[in-house]
């Protein structure tokens, strides 16, 4: 079942953001914790320039389950929204922050 949470404002955190990756894009999911999660998961993103990206978690069937976030981000920036895991069944799935040119991803593990 796909959940759209995309209306929900991230956290703008203070703070430069540094070359917090060595993947050489300019977005970056920086924290995602707890891995593996049980409830509530706290993601964390950044991106080195202004930009309109997605925030989504899709299982290993590449479906998409959830929307975390769609908007604008600002250079240098970090973010950042949680989400309740619990309503996604055990297993792995890939959390995927992408603009139209950039991206990046990090698995992440749902277990109870």
């Amino acid at each position: 079942t796909f959940e759209d949470l995309s209306n929900e404002t991230p956290v703008v955190l203070p703070g430069i953001v540094q070359m917090v990756s060595d993947k050489g894009g300019d977005l970056v999911i920086t924290r995602l914790n707890p891995n593996p999660a049980v409830n509530n998961v706290y993601v964390e993103f950044a991106s080195k320039v202004n930009a309109t990206v997605r925030l989504e978690v899709y299982d290993m069937s590449g479906r998409n389950v959830l929307t975390l976030f769609n908007g604008k981000v600002l250079a240098d920036e970090f973010y950042s929204t949680d989400f309740n895991a619990s309503i996604l069944q055990d297993g792995l799935y890939t959390v995927r922050l992408f603009s139209n040119n950039n991206s990046d991803q990090i698995k992440m593990a749902v277990a109870r």
